[in-house]
Parts: C-alpha cells; sequence; structure tokens
C-alpha cells in the first residue's frame, strides 16, 4: 500500500508534503527504459536524504530504506530494499502497463526506534518520537 500525501501520521514524517523535519529533503529520482514488445521495464535511480539522524538509523539497520512499486492495472505491488542510495529495478513480462505509482520510504526495522532528529518540529510530544515495527519515518512519491 502506497503512502498518500494526504495521510495524517501522529508522528513527524520526512516528505515534501509535511514540514516537520523543517528544510531536510527526501525525493527521487528516476529514470525508465521500456521494451514495449517484450513487456518489460527498468527503473534506475537514486534518492536523496540529507537528515543525518535518518541516515543514521538506515545505516545502523534500525530502519530500512526501499521503492513501493504498484500498478494497479496489472494488480502488481512490491516492496525493493534499497540498501544504497542508488538502486536499479528490472520488471519482466508485463509487470507494469499504464499508470505506476513509484515511492521511496523509510521505515523502522523494529521496535521502539528513536526519531531524534534536531531538525524536527519542536511541537511534537516525545512519546510521538518512538515507533514500532514499520512505522514510516520518511515518504516520498512520484507518478510515471
Amino acid at each position: 500500500m502506497l503512502i498518500r500525501p494526504s495521510i495524517a501520521f501522529a508522528h513527524p514524517i520526512l516528505s515534501p508534503h509535511t514540514d516537520d523535519y523543517g528544510d531536510r529533503v527526501f525525493d527521487i529520482a528516476l529514470g525508465i527504459e521500456e521494451v514495449p514488445d517484450a513487456g518489460e521495464v527498468r527503473l534506475e535511480g537514486h534518492y536523496t536524504l540529507d537528515d543525518p539522524a535518518v541516515r543514521a538509523l538506515i545505516a545502523s539497520g534500525q530502519a530500512s530504506a526501499g521503492i513501493v512499486v504498484e500498478c494497479l492495472e496489472t494488480y502488481f505491488q512490491s516492496f525493493v530494499p534499497t540498501p544504497n542510495d542508488a538502486f536499479s529495478l528490472e520488471f519482466k513480462g508485463g509487470e507494469l502497463r499504464g499508470s505506476v505509482a513509484i515511492q521511496a520510504v523509510v521505515a523502522a526495522s523494529g521496535d521502539g526506534v528513536p526519531l531524534d532528529s534536531a531538525f524536527i518540529a519542536p511541537d511534537y510530544p516525545a512519546h510521538t518520537r518512538t515507533l514500532q515495527s514499520g512505522g514510516i519515518i520518511a515518504a516520498y512519491s512520484d507518478l510515471l
């Protein structure tokens, strides 16, 4: 399931749709290569994440970064972990057709993950800064 920009969370989210992390940035750049006759698609890209505390969560294994790909026309949905900032994904046999939603996410890998970025807006109280497994830390969407 994709995280929609209109969804509200009870904890801070690093996203271009919120000011929860001040001016910190999380986004993705994509390149698309298609072979229509074979039904193949290749996505190449990288994500930019400039909050040092969130990067430290990923480096320590407390959080995972990845790409969610969703195509409603073919009922395809997949989460692909991306341990590095750059990624290359291949889709075969007509898995993707029509509109495709791509989202970069960072999520808590376990329970009790602390959100301790110095950039989090001060109006978030302490009890909102600890996530359980799967809790979204950052999200960026793009529609192809």
